[in-house]
């Protein structure tokens, strides 16, 4: 960064534009050869095992750019010196997935397993994305504290 605003807004930038390039493959992946890996590393021809494993990795895999955000999010905002707000979307993680453990899985079974993931890392996204649209280096072009110029 070296204070340089326009540098890290583009590599912040360039970081999703990868990881949004990378969950795309996933994506395409997960929806075509996903019962065959797990065929592979199953080990297995039972029906029931591949379908609930496909199910799993197909609906997991098409809310990967969630995930892809929480990563390059949190990194950026540590390199930025803010290391609450990870904290507290780690912290939401930790807290989804205790209940998710011991209620949604309870009473949605697998599917309860399913949905996991995918429904935590929308909730961990959203400070992340909030604090990011507050810092001012995203804020505008300058890098200056938001509505204070």
């Amino acid at each position: 960064g070296a204070r340089k605003y326009d540098r890290i807004r583009q590599g912040v930038k360039s970081a999703l534009l990868l990881g949004g390039g990378w969950a795309m493959v996933i994506f395409v992946l997960a929806h075509t050869v996903s019962s065959e890996l797990i065929r592979f590393i199953a080990s297995t021809k039972q029906e029931d095992i591949i379908y609930w494993g496909t199910t799993y990795l197909e609906t997991d895999m098409s809310f990967l750019i969630v995930c892809v955000l929480i990563v390059v999010l949190r990194n950026s905002m540590q390199g930025f010196g803010d290391c609450v707000t990870p904290i507290v979307s780690s912290f939401i993680e930790l807290v989804g997935k205790l209940i998710f453990t011991f209620v949604f899985v309870k009473i949605f079974g697998y599917w309860g397993i399913i949905w996991t993931e995918p429904v935590i890392w929308f909730l961990m996204v959203i400070p992340l994305i909030i604090m990011t649209l507050r810092n001012p280096i995203f804020c505008n072009k300058r890098g200056k504290d938001c509505g204070k110029e």
